[in-house]
């Protein structure tokens, strides 16, 4: 069993829910919630350390968690504890253009995520109210960003080893399907 809260963030924070997180921790149901597009990373900071959550749906307003200096980047604490603990942002680059989070794949967080070391995975979000396939939404990054199969192979990894599933079953994934998969392409 996984549990995924997503739907509308503004004016429904995820503590609304707290006492249902609370029980799926008691229980050992894992689950993701939706935080970081709408409301920002106040939402995200509610995900993970009032909520618990061990994945974030989008996460991509994470970044005003993070200050351009001119020695390079800085990380606050929030964004800090995202990235060394390895928990996944599946990023929904369509649906963050939709929602207003960017102008464009172009100028979407993805990228600056990815280079400052961040476990990004992609994600369709809503694929009916998105019009999008996950085959898509990999050949949007791969143009704004220059990615080649190298790096969309490194998010297709960073999500199944973010999935659900016991460990022995994402070896098995990511050794018997991802990287054959991947390898076939050359």
């Amino acid at each position: 069993m996984r549990v995924d809260i997503a739907g509308a963030e503004d004016g429904f924070p995820p503590t609304l829910h707290a006492s249902s997180f609370a029980l799926l921790r008691r229980a050992g149901v894992p689950y993701t919630i939706h935080a970081g597009e709408a409301v920002g990373a106040a939402s995200i900071r509610e995900a993970v350390f009032e909520c618990g959550a061990t994945r974030i749906g989008h996460g991509v307003r994470l970044v005003e968690d993070i200050r351009h200096t001119a020695d390079g980047y800085v990380l606050g604490d929030l964004a800090a504890w995202i990235r060394d603990r390895r928990i996944a942002l599946e990023v929904c680059p369509t649906s963050n253009v939709q929602t207003g989070v960017c102008d464009s794949v172009a100028t979407h967080p993805f990228g600056l995520l990815d280079d400052l070391g961040f476990r990004v995975t992609v994600s369709c979000d809503n694929r009916l109210m998105s019009a999008t396939t996950l085959s898509r939404e990999l050949g949007l990054l791969a143009d704004a960003f220059d990615y080649g199969v190298a790096d969309l192979r490194r998010f297709t990894v960073n999500a199944a080893r973010s999935a659900f599933y016991a460990y022995p079953l994402r070896c098995a994934l990511i050794r018997d399907v991802i990287e054959p998969g991947f390898d076939s392409l050359g």
